[in-house]
């Protein structure tokens, strides 16, 4: 895991007797323990839900404690690379057609949205917001020629860097204040279809899709147009709700890269002389109560990190829930950055004497030269006068 200014994630666990304890928590890590005499290697099985079972010869629960925290500390480690943490993004979805006489392109977007992604993000609404909106473009060119190849066209990997036409395709954000992440799905023009992208082993990429770390993700998709269709100019193209099921799977699937969430494995988490079993996941919302976790974690860790980096200092916490750490190290991230831009303590700094020179001197400019110009003026008759008096004298 990416650690920044010294700082290591350590997750203390602690064990509540779920029996005699009068409080519930529903995304609290519950802990099963099956103690058995007979058993002679420890087996864990990590649920899907949360539930850790843990089938053992002891019944010390300190020692089985210390043992899940080491499995979670593995769950939930994760790396910083990742979109920075914000209360709300803006998640922008691009239907780009390439071309300039071809079929006219529409998509069954807000059902898709509806049925495909709202899932999601109802799931991680109480970690942060998303907001959606969409946009078709047309006339859009791209910046890198495909290469022809057998059945098709191809782009490298090599030249995907250079693949978004920054240029001439708008991905203005109606809201400026707000992180957007970019969701595209490009359409190639008719002579260059199928594109293909093909990876650096030289094989066509399995999804047709690549992502730009902390930007987007961009899907390349090949349209099959029925052949009475392929000359009539007007004939339009409507990607259905069920056509676009491939496409947003991938796109979740790049959301949650770039929210840093990543897909556990048995192998992630290797104990010595311990079984571990990874229950699979049947959550149809594309993210667990794990990863939900994972997330959540990252954010808190993140926020308390930016928090002290920014104000050099930060009141010792109290043992609080985790839900309330999320909201805690959220309000500490923000009161740091608001009092960092106050006025008071960087006017100078955003207002310098040369940036006020820049904003006032064209409006002073126009007055102080007719000004300058009667002064020197008056300043030279007045020395004419003065040597004429001076002559008189003589």
């Amino acid at each position: 895991m990416d650690t920044r200014s010294g700082f290591e994630f350590n997750p203390i666990v602690t064990a509540v007797d779920s029996v005699n304890s009068k409080s519930s928590c529903s995304s609290c890590i519950r802990i099963k323990i099956n103690s058995d005499s007979s058993t002679k290697k420890q087996k864990v099985v990590i649920g899907s839900n949360g539930l850790i079972s843990v089938y053992t010869d002891t019944i010390e629960k300190e020692k089985v404690v210390t043992l899940i925290s080491q499995i979670v500390k593995k769950i939930l480690e994760f790396e910083t690379m990742t979109l920075k943490y914000a209360p709300q993004y803006l998640v922008n979805f691009n239907l780009i057609k390439e071309g300039e006489t071809e079929q006219k392109v529409d998509w069954e977007i807000e059902e898709a949205i509806d049925e495909y992604f709202y899932p999601f993000i109802k799931q991680v609404q109480d970690l942060t917001l998303f907001k959606v909106t969409s946009q078709v473009q047309y006339l859009s060119r791209l910046e890198v020629e495909p290469k022809p190849i057998e059945n098709g066209f191809s782009l490298q990997t090599s030249s995907l860097p250079n693949f978004i036409n920054s240029a001439e395709w708008n991905f203005a954000s109606t809201e400026p204040t707000t992180p957007s992440i970019q969701m595209i799905l490009f359409i190639p023009k008719g002579e260059s279809r199928p594109l293909y992208l093909i990876t650096p082993k030289g094989k066509k990429s399995s999804t047709n899709s690549f992502l730009l770390p902390q930007w987007g993700g961009i899907v390349v998709h090949n349209p099959v147009v029925e052949e009475s269709k392929k000359l009539e100019f007007d004939s339009e193209i409507i990607l259905t709700k069920h056509q676009l099921k491939p496409v947003f799977e991938i796109f979740v699937t790049q959301l949650r890269r770039l929210l840093g969430i990543k897909n556990i494995s048995a192998n992630d988490i290797k104990i010595e002389n311990l079984d571990i079993v990874l229950e699979s996941s049947d959550t149809n919302s594309g993210i667990n109560f794990w990863e939900h976790r994972l997330l959540e974690t990252k954010y808190t860790v993140i926020n308390t990190m930016d928090s002290i980096s920014t104000l050099s200092s930060l009141r010792e916490g109290k043992n609080t829930k985790s839900d309330e750490n999320l909201v805690c190290s959220v309000m500490a991230s923000s009161k740091s950055s608001y009092a960092f831009f106050h006025p008071t303590m960087v006017g100078m700094l955003y207002f310098p004497t040369e940036h006020k020179y820049a904003m006032y001197l064209p409006y002073f400019l126009p007055i102080l030269v007719p000004v300058i110009t009667t002064a020197a003026k008056l300043f030279k008759e007045y020395k004419a006068s003065r040597m004429a008096q001076k002559l008189k004298k003589e």
